[in-house]
């Protein structure tokens, strides 16, 4: 069904690919890379997605992430994600929905990488003596150094050298805080101010910082985008 919607909007015009082609990638599996030829090897993972509201069918996006994979195995350089086509059915059209559909793709890319980076993961052993840092799931270091401080400077070097080690960290918070400080100019543009914001949420927060929990931060965006529209609302 949604392959023929999109053949519908898309395939006309030659610009969509055939259903065997489409068939073909969705049995990609990012965990089991591809050879590219001379480009080395990639994992790759495409995805056709269908927004429902209700029985009804809103809104529909392809596209594939990419996950280069080094002579050793190792995932590197940047996920590049491929962004097919994207469409939104006319009832639903002024909605702010498309600004979503932009922001679907950061989970693919997300996944991909992930799946890619599977068994180094695996490899890795972490502490068990003190949790993880918030977003990031960073270690938290041991000691900051503040034990021997002696004076408030000290203690301030100390905690300033502690967050630079942490730069990640610093990027969520960077980020949070932009999207704090962008709060009214997002209220006063009512639905698209919302949808705006949690879009800009989350690829400030996904983005620059692959490794961040996923979860907790698309559920602050939806969370924030909602409360912004009850704001402009009211």
């Amino acid at each position: 069904m949604a392959y023929e919607r999109l053949w519908l909007e898309f395939g006309s015009r030659g610009e969509m690919e055939a259903r065997d082609v489409i068939a073909d990638r969705l049995r990609w599996d990012p965990s089991h890379p591809l050879s590219l030829g001379r480009a080395g090897r990639a994992a790759l993972l495409y995805e056709l997605l269908v927004v429902r509201s209700g029985e009804q069918v809103a809104a529909l996006r392809d596209h594939t992430a990419v996950v280069r994979i080094s002579p050793q195995g190792r995932p590197f350089g940047p996920v590049v994600v491929h962004l097919s086509h994207s469409y939104v059915e006319p009832a639903y059209r002024g909605t702010g929905l498309i600004a979503w559909l932009r922001a679907l793709p950061l989970q693919t890319a997300r996944r991909a990488a992930q799946a890619a980076a599977a068994v180094l993961v695996a490899a890795l052993v972490a502490g068990v003596r003190h949790a993880g840092l918030p977003l990031t799931g960073a270690h938290a270091p041991l000691g900051m150094g503040v034990t021997g401080a002696g004076d408030p400077f000290d203690v301030a070097g100390s905690l300033v050298r502690a967050a630079a080690a942490q730069p990640a960290l610093l990027l969520e918070a960077a980020a949070l805080a932009a999207v704090a400080a962008l709060l009214p100019a997002a209220i006063a543009r009512g639905r698209w101010g919302a949808a705006g914001l949690g879009a800009l949420m989350l690829a400030a927060t996904l983005l620059p910082v692959p490794a961040a929990a996923a979860l907790p931060l698309v559920l602050a965006a939806w969370i924030t985008a909602a409360f912004v529209a009850l704001r402009a609302g009211t």
